[in-house]
């Protein structure tokens, strides 16, 4: 006796659709959280998610082992020095930087400038270096080139002038390469990614010495320009000086010697000579005003006209004198005008020359004295550890995939299900009542199915198998069938099997039952037990023989059975005529039960015809096979013949599948109980 483990449930429809749960076995041995959650399912499908999980994992160990190259990162330190800038200071020599934001982006991208790496590139003889020069690297499998190349018939690569190698060496290190400022100071991480820990390091403390090279000499090609520039000014300013110097002294030399004193003295003699003159004038006016009161012929007259004649040559000598010393003041007022003008000019190039050879000698004394803009602060270390496969991350990212990948997977997979797993679905879908839930017969060839079901008659199978006998007979208490057509969808869905274990079991109980093949095509009766042959359906159809002298009794069964023939005729036009109906007549006299098992429906023809001459039709579909889209165009087809479905029967369900897709539980609630009545 085989132990059982739990119940599973058949819903049984009586003639006015009352369920009545029948029993039947499937192992629950194992942990069930049913139900239809995303959790459940995950908990359900954790063997298909382990499995993409160990995938992932081996898929990163072989990458890690036998793909991929260790990179090693190393570090250089550099700090900028910040200095103001002044234009014409001797510090605007030494150092241009400012500390503003701006000038350190600046610095960053001078550092990634592809002068300075190609300066790098070359130093280090890096376009010699398959980690960076790709046009020295054997090609990969996976290379797209490569395969194009060798489908256009260039299997052979071009080779790259000197400029595009050292183009392609500097995109390299450019992609290997990171600067990073540190925030809220002037210092910056120079990073650089290698296949060597050595070369890494090396690599990034000569890049920042480059850096700080090209600053130096930045500085010191500043410093002679400024020192040209300083010495060129300086010898104009030299000559501008001693021209105007020279200006000075001609012009000195030309005139008489003039001051601001000598100036001043004209305007005294000039005010005195007109105050002089002022006074003659009165003096004129007062004597002609006494010679006209005198006499014209006396003394006083003459007297008078003496004084005034005396007045006026005084009076015409201090004019011209007065004239002389205005011509002389004029004169001498514009020429020291000029003169001083000449001197302000002397004197302001003279401060300008001093000023700039001032410059000048301090430039030629601090000559020595420049240093770069940056300094470095710490040098590379030499990288003990790859920086880049990350073992530990990988493997942990690639656990975390597998787990996305296979949840995504199974979740997807559940929700593109469009097949029947329970018999609430199939009855939700078919809206007709279930007759009957059959597992898997353990047995892999046909024969020994009904050596199964007789040898083993309290096997979970052999009790589904009652259930579905008891259910069509309880489908119409008052009339029950007795010809009972089974059909299916599509082939491979249990039919046969059903139609054969049904047969047995009416025979079991005594009542005299026929089994009729009507698969005239595929005939496949012979695989289950051995017939004589000698006549067939299509005999009895042509009377050419009686029904009882065509049928053939098996003993394996414990019933009669009509056997199926080849045809010349298509089967469906053959049941067409009125010998099939003649046939099921003669059976319906001869025998309790006549159990016909047809094609299926979506396949051929022959199940519509037979259909409408059956009492009952019982409709096989396959446990999460067939389709809901098979199941719902087989009915119609059968219900555009005027065949009604009696009842469906849900076939070769599997009970680890019911477990693993949560439905375990659904059919054990009684599991408990069923130790002592199954094998």
């Amino acid at each position: 006796m085989e132990p059982v483990s739990s119940w599973w449930y058949l819903t049984i429809y009586s003639h006015f659709q009352l369920k009545v749960p029948v029993m039947a076995v499937l192992d629950t041995s194992s942990l069930d959280l049913g139900g239809s959650s995303i959790p459940a399912l995950l908990w359900r499908e954790k063997a298909r998610i382990i499995l993409v999980v160990v995938v992932f994992l081996l898929l990163a160990g072989f990458y890690l082992t036998l793909v991929a190259q260790p990179r090693f990162t190393a570090t250089t330190i550099v700090a900028l020095e910040s200095r103001d800038e002044q234009i014409v200071d001797f510090e605007s020599v030494i150092s241009s930087l400012g500390g503003e934001s701006s000038v350190v982006n600046t610095e960053v991208e001078v550092l990634r400038s592809r002068i300075l790496l190609e300066r790098l590139a070359i130093d280090l003889d890096l376009v010699s270096d398959p980690a960076f020069n790709p046009y020295l690297r054997e090609a990969s499998i996976l290379d797209v080139g490569t395969w194009l190349r060798r489908l256009t018939g260039n299997a052979t690569p071009r080779t790259p002038s000197e400029r595009e190698a050292l183009d392609a060496t500097v995109d390299s290190v450019l992609q290997q390469l990171t600067i990073t400022n540190i925030r809220e100071s002037f210092v910056f991480r120079i990073s650089i990614i290698a296949d060597q820990p050595e070369k890494a390091a090396r690599i990034a403390d000569r890049l920042a010495e480059l850096y700080i090279d090209d600053q130096f000499r930045l500085v010191v090609d500043a410093t002679e320009q400024a020192s040209a520039w300083l010495s060129e000014r300086v010898a104009e300013l030299r000559a501008e000086l001693r021209a105007a110097e020279v200006a000075v002294s001609t012009f000195n030399a030309e005139i008489d010697v003039v001051s601001a004193e000598a100036v001043a003295g004209l305007n005294v003699q000039i005010a005195d000579r007109r105050e002089r003159l002022a006074d003659l004038e009165v003096e004129l006016t007062e004597a002609e005003a006494l010679l006209d009161e005198l006499e014209a012929e006396s003394s006083a007259a003459r007297r008078a006209q003496t004084d005034i004649a005396r007045i006026n040559a005084r009076i015409e000598s201090l004019q011209a004198g007065l004239d002389a010393l205005e011509q002389q003041q004029k004169r001498q007022s514009a020429d020291l005008l000029v003169f001083e003008q000449l001197e302000r000019e002397a004197e302001a190039s003279r401060l300008i020359y001093e000023n700039f050879l001032a410059r000048l000698k301090e430039i030629s004394v601090q000559q020595g004295l420049q240093q770069a803009d940056s300094r470095i602060l710490s040098y590379a270390v030499v990288p003990r550890s790859p920086s880049a496969p990350k073992a530990d991350l990988l493997m942990v990212l690639s656990l975390i995939a597998g787990l996305l990948v296979g949840s995504g997977y199974v979740v997807l997979r559940e929700m593109g299900q469009s097949t029947f797993r329970t018999g609430e679905d199939l009855e939700a879908i078919s809206l007709s009542p279930i007759m009957g839930q059959i597992p898997q017969i353990p047995k892999k060839r046909r024969k020994d199915v009904i050596e199964y079901l007789r040898e083993k008659p309290s096997s979970p199978a052999a009790e589904a198998i009652r259930n579905l006998r008891t259910s069509l007979l309880m489908s119409n208490p008052e009339a029950p069938p007795e010809v009972i057509m089974v059909t299916s969808s599509i082939p491979s869905e249990g039919k046969t099997t059903q139609s054969l274990a049904l047969a047995m079991n009416f025979a079991s109980l005594g009542r005299k039952t026929l089994l009729i093949e009507c698969d005239i095509r595929r005939r496949v009766f012979a695989e289950y037990f051995s017939m004589a042959g000698q006549h067939s359906i299509l005999s009895v159809m042509t009377n050419e023989v009686l029904l009882k002298d065509a049928v053939e009794y098996v003993p394996s069964l414990g019933c009669d059975v009509l056997a199926a023939g080849r045809a010349e005729m298509n089967a469906a036009d053959l049941f067409s005529q009125p010998g099939l109906a003649e046939l099921i007549q003669e059976a319906r006299a001869l025998y309790d039960v006549v159990v016909i098992d047809t094609p299926p429906v979506l396949v051929v023809p022959d199940a519509r015809v037979i259909g409408v001459k059956a009492d009952a039709v019982l409709y096989v579909v396959k446990w999460d096979a067939t389709t809901v889209a098979q199941v719902r165009n087989g009915m119609k087809m059968l219900e555009s013949a005027n065949a009604s479905i009696t009842g469906m029967v849900l076939s070769q369900v599997d009970p680890a599948g019911m477990r693993r897709y949560g439905y375990g539980e659904r059919y054990g609630a009684y599991a408990s109980y069923g130790a002592n009545y199954y094998e």
